[in-house]
């Protein structure tokens, strides 16, 4: 016999329901009949008490009918259930959220799998719609307990509170539920401050490491397993709840100690392919997982502490049932981890227990910092949707995990902290690094940005070639952040971002013997040298001038019988560059001659600016492999260009330095300007596109958003991009500002020194803005010899003008601050600023035509000298030429009167 549910027969026959669903949730429900007490109610006396009577009656009507109507759909077989699902899809009318439900209700779910009541969901929307982060056909899909908790995240945001925890999907989730809690999480979450890699920030602190710490710095975590019971706090908007973890799995595995070794196994693995060590706590003493959700960078209350808790903590509570979200993981500070106790996806343990190995192993990438990335192709693990296609982390998790923490050799930044390769004899080898990321993850090693070296140390047994080369190893595979389907994303391959550099160490760990760096990024350096016995070092480093990237290398070294060793010359404190006037110069090098015989002695060879050939003096032995020579006195413009020669039996003759001859300079002092902007005496121009933001002098005014906080050498004022008071937006807006200096005479060469800010944490400078220097020579060409990454701190620099220049009689500067298309906030300073010129003068001056006996001074002895000489002429036997001043062939009045002049002086050079 049929019954109705509001007036919708229902049959016992599995065709009937069908038939009845079908037109039930085609048709929609028509409205509850009127209750009689109600009207009545409302006919005598009380609007408002009326009112609630009703609604609570309806709401009550609302929640049986859905109870009902869930329960009828699923008593229908699957092929009928999806039937009915298509017929509402091609109609367009909105799907029942009950439709995705499981037909079997989750008793840890505690009611929350039970469908909302029309009420409840319009008073639901109302707070959902205004954040934007689904459509209303969207939510109206999801399942009761989805509803909820996107309401309840979204109640968060309301608040003003954030999201630190991040989700993981069973595959098949519905797209629009992940990419709604993507959206939600995204309100809170800091910046991701690499645009390459999906990140949100480092651990800084942690039990056993209580840092600083650095971007590629490793460190220390704990991980502990709380009782059952323990307060756990809503993470992704489930709610609270307790503890139930060893419970759960005690009741899936033969006992405890077989699901913790899976835990040990997953925090191993991430040790083994990045620079963390996990330690496991044994000890948690239940304090509440909950943590200051108001603190814009999160505090968990009831962090790791060593001997009480760890500092990554293992629960498990109900979340939303079967499917949908398997498990959630807050972020540093706090890298708590969740796993959903009301879904049976665990109970599988196939694979070796491959599910729970991959879930625990994404969620702290998630404890790490890391975010989800896409597209969904199976081939990372920190994709949203679970996999057991691989098992654990892949090659872009590894590269994520080590641009946060460094590889496993990490640290290792510095000789005295070298990774050893161990001795090397003839036909020695050794190898870092994995050949194959795209299938072998052990043992990657990286090179993290421009700043990242890494060092290696290894001995050298006897006379051998080293040969050592560093090749790039990467693929070009598809990784962005997440969006609705996950499917948004762009080609990725590390190998033309970072461009590899390998330098081989003398034994001293800082002199570099040999470098490789002849190709382009993607591309393998190598370096060759035949080394004696000692420890040497190679250091793998990479340039890029955004410098923001990483690389994955691999290291091979090898040994083979050694190459001739010829001599080897070093040139003591390196050939002069200045020399004053008229001043002998002392050079020193020392000669090695190896394996060759060295030919007589070391020359060292000098022209003088415009001389048509080379003249040489020859170093004298001062004992061992050391030698002198001593330069001539050179006038002003001289300007001599030097070098040292060499002649041996096996190689001949040779030059040093190898890159060619020394210029140097004849200086006899130098100008000294210091300019600390306190007055604009230096006569600085300025010249400007910028609508804001404009060169001014002025005090820093300190408005918080990129600018400096105040001068640099502490006497006030600076240079500034803009400073207007409280104006955090008074930065470089809408073209450039340039800083011009007026002309310095440089034809002696010298140096300009200065200190600069320039500092844009929005956005990173790129080709269409940025800090730039320039000089011209001739007023009107301008070419750039500095180009500034940014940094929120003042720094230094120097333009060594000889040196990268040359020797203008007139040399400008300046500063350029440039805020293209698109804009950035750009915000740039100058000050504390010298300008050292050098410049030479004869001191032919100081030398004294009387000083006859060149004692520095003309006294009664040069005067003897002159006396016995005076009123002579040429052929006289006391004639003397040197008193005879103007050479006329006479000593005469008039030569007495130049030695008259000259008497009695004191400051005459030799």
């Amino acid at each position: 016999m049929p019954f109705k549910l509001a007036g919708v027969p229902l049959f016992t026959s599995t065709a009937g329901l069908a038939v009845a669903a079908l037109a039930s949730l085609s048709m929609g429900a028509p409205p509850a009949p009127e209750s009689t007490d109600v009207a009545q109610c409302c006919d005598s006396c009380c609007s408002s008490g009326c009112d609630d009577h009703a609604h609570a009656d309806q709401d009550a009507i609302d929640q049986a009918r859905a109870v009902i109507e869930a329960q009828t759909f699923f008593a229908l077989p699957q092929e009928h259930r999806d039937a009915i699902t298509a017929k509402l899809i091609a109609s367009g009318q909105p799907i029942p959220s009950f439709t995705a439900q499981s037909a079997e209700p989750n008793e840890k779910l505690a009611g929350r799998d039970l469908p909302m009541t029309h009420k409840q969901f319009e008073s639901a929307w109302a707070l959902i719609g205004a954040w934007d982060v689904c459509t209303r056909d969207e939510y109206a899909r999801f399942k009761p307990v989805h509803q909820r908790m996107v309401l309840a995240m979204c109640e968060r945001l309301a608040d003003g509170r954030i999201f630190m925890a991040s989700p993981c999907f069973v595959p098949g989730t519905d797209p629009a539920l992940v990419n709604t809690v993507s959206n939600i999480i995204s309100f809170g979450r800091v910046n991701n401050p690499n645009p390459r890699f999906e990140q949100i920030g480092r651990w800084n602190g942690t039990a056993l490491d209580p840092g600083p710490a650095q971007q590629g710095e490793p460190t220390i975590l704990t991980y502990s397993f709380p009782p059952d019971g323990t307060f756990v706090a809503s993470g992704v908007g489930e709610g609270a709840g307790i503890n139930d973890l060893n419970a759960f799995f005690d009741g899936i595995y033969p006992d405890r100690a077989t699901w913790r070794a899976i835990y040990d196994q997953v925090f191993a693995r991430w040790a083994e392919l990045g620079g963390n060590t996990y330690v496991l706590e044994p000890n948690d003493d239940g304090a509440d997982l909950d943590f200051d959700e108001n603190n814009p960078r999160v505090i968990d209350p009831n962090p790791g502490v060593s001997g009480v808790r760890g500092d990554l903590r293992m629960v498990g509570k109900a979340i939303d049932g079967n499917s949908g979200t398997l498990a959630y993981n807050f972020f540093p500070q706090v890298g708590d981890m969740v796993i959903d106790t009301a879904d049976n996806f665990y109970t599988d343990l196939s694979g070796q227990s491959i599910r729970l190995r991959n879930i625990l192993a994404h969620e702290h990438g998630h404890g790490m910092g890391q975010l989800h990335v896409c597209p969904i192709e199976q081939n990372k693990l920190m994709e949203p949707f679970i996999s057991v296609a691989f098992d654990g982390p892949q090659f872009d998790d590894v590269l994520n995990a080590q641009r946060d923490y460094g590889d496993p050799n990490e640290p290792n930044d510095s000789a005295g902290a070298a990774t050893p390769l161990g001795a090397f004899g003839i036909a020695s080898s050794a190898s870092v690094g994995s050949a194959s990321p795209a299938t072998v993850v052990t043992g990657t090693v990286t090179i993290d940005d421009d700043n990242d070296v890494d060092v290696y140390s290894l001995t050298i047994t006897q006379n051998a070639e080293l040969t050592a080369t560093m090749t790039p190893r990467s693929f070009s595979y598809n990784a962005g952040p997440q969006d609705f389907f996950c499917d948004g994303s762009a080609p990725y391959n590390p190998l033309v971002f970072l461009n590899p550099v390998l330098e081989l160490l003398n034994t001293d760990g800082t002199s570099v013997l040999e470098t490789g760096n002849a190709n382009v990024a993607g591309v393998a350096e190598s370096v060759t040298r035949t080394l004696t016995p000692g420890t040497y070092y190679l250091r793998a480093r990479g340039t890029n001038p955004n410098g923001d990237q990483i690389i994955a290398y691999t290291l091979d070294v090898q040994t083979d019988l050694p190459a001739f060793i010829g001599a080897d010359v070093t040139i003591v404190g390196g050939l002069p560059t200045q020399i004053a006037p008229t001043q002998p110069e002392t050079v020193t090098v020392t000669v090695v001659p190896n394996q060759d015989t060295l030919i007589g002695v070391p020359s060292l060879n000098f022209r003088p600016d415009g001389a048509p050939g080379f003249s040489s003096v020859d170093f004298v032995s001062v004992g061992g492999n050391t030698f002198e020579a001593t330069l001539p006195g050179f006038e002003c413009d001289d300007n001599p260009e030097l070098f040292v020669s060499i002649n041996t039996t096996v190689e001949g003759a040779q030059n040093f330095p190898e890159a060619g001859n020394v210029d140097a300079i004849v200086v006899s002092g130098g100008v000294l300007i210091v300019d600390d902007v306190e007055t604009n005496d230096l006569s600085w121009t300025t010249e400007n596109t910028a609508t804001e933001g404009q060169w001014e002098r002025g005090v820093p005014q300190n408005n918080g958003r990129d600018d400096p906080p105040a001068d640099f050498d502490g006497s006030g004022q600076c240079w500034l991009t803009g400073q207007e008071v409280g104006d955090v937006n008074s930065d470089v807006d809408g073209g450039f500002t340039r800083l011009v200096s007026p002309a310095f005479d440089f034809s002696q060469g010298g140096t300009i020194s200065y200190a600069y800010w320039a500092q844009d944490s929005v956005n990173p400078i790129g080709p269409e803005d940025g800090f730039f220097v320039e000089y011209t020579t001739n007023g009107s060409t301008w070419i750039e010899i500095r180009n500034y990454p940014t940094a929120g701190v003042w720094r230094t620099d120097t333009i060594d003008v000889t040196s990268e220049i040359g020797s203008p009689a007139s040399l400008r500067i300046r500063f350029i601050a440039l805020d293209g298309d698109p804009g950035n906030v750009l915000e740039c300073g100058v000050d504390a600023i010298s300008i050292d010129t050098a410049f030479c003068e004869d001191v032919t001056s100081n030398i004294c035509i009387a000083d006859f006996d060149n004692d520095g001074d003309v006294d009664l002895g040069d005067f003897g000298v002159f006396g016995a000489a005076f009123n002579s002429m040429t052929g006289d036997a006391n004639y003397s030429a040197i008193a005879d001043f103007d050479n006329d062939g006479d000593v005469d009045l008039g030569d007495f009167g130049v030695f008259g002049a000259e008497f009695g002086r004191t400051d005459c050079l030799p």
